[in-house]
């Protein structure tokens, strides 16, 4: 696992949740859905597996680039914590839920 593969993993991602533009200069927002997304990924993935870390640890890279994003601005920050925090507990009880 390379510093090299995790940015390609968090282009990807940014580029499936808002295009090139997303790529290139993310919305908090953004950054959030991709890591969604990485987080689905790996929470499906075989835990063992390098991609699935990988997928992990781009999500992380993501979401904390989604608050570091948002910390200038207070009100973007509280909301966007909550947001955050209902998102990815609901794909952690998904997963749950799936694996039965």
């Amino acid at each position: 696992m390379t510093p090299a593969a995790l940015r390609a993993l968090v282009g990807e991602a940014l580029r499936a949740s808002g295009g090139e533009a997303a790529a290139e200069h993310p919305t908090p927002e953004q950054c959030l859905a991709a890591g969604e997304a990485l987080l689905d990924r790996a929470l499906a993935g075989d835990e063992r597996s390098r991609s699935t870390a990988l997928a992990l640890l781009a999500a992380d890279a993501l979401v904390t680039r989604a608050f570091e994003l948002a910390a200038g601005r207070h009100d973007d920050l509280e909301r966007l914590a909550g947001d955050a925090m209902r998102r990815i507990a609901a794909h952690a009880a998904g997963a749950r839920d799936a694996a039965g």
